[in-house]
């Protein structure tokens, strides 16, 4: 199965709402990211990279209150279940694929990031295994 890696921001419907009326950002927002260099990483405390800079940006235009200093590093996982979990909640960047689809609405895509295996055509079997798991 072939998947087209896009990463994104994903926002839950809340988000758009609060986009699309810039005036009204809601109190308790929080805005979530990993370690993922180049896209989002902490260098000596400070968080940087790619998105960080571009939704920082879009920031600025809505409220420019909301910095960087805004956004919480967490692990993936916890990022990922605390945005399905609660509302007003944002997080970036992370892959869109078509199971994750209708969890969220989009915006992005921020780049492609396409992957590949190499392998012994000998090993493919226990490759494909190992992959699936």
């Amino acid at each position: 199965m072939k998947f087209n890696f896009s990463f994104v921001l994903f926002v839950f419907l809340c988000m758009i709402c609060t986009i699309s009326n810039a005036s009204e950002i809601p109190s308790d927002l929080l805005i979530l990211t990993e370690n993922y260099s180049p896209m989002n990483y902490e260098e000596n405390g400070t968080l940087k990279g790619i998105s960080v800079d571009l939704l920082e940006s879009v920031f600025r235009e809505i409220d420019p209150a909301i910095t960087r200093e805004s956004f919480q590093i967490v692990s993936w996982d916890e990022g990922y279940n605390t945005t399905l979990n609660r509302n007003n909640t944002l997080l970036f960047s992370t892959a869109r694929i078509p199971e994750r689809e209708h969890l969220f609405l989009w915006a992005g895509p921020l780049m492609n990031d396409p992957k590949a295996l190499f392998g012994e055509k000998t090993d493919a079997e226990s490759l494909m295994s190992d992959i699936s798991k």
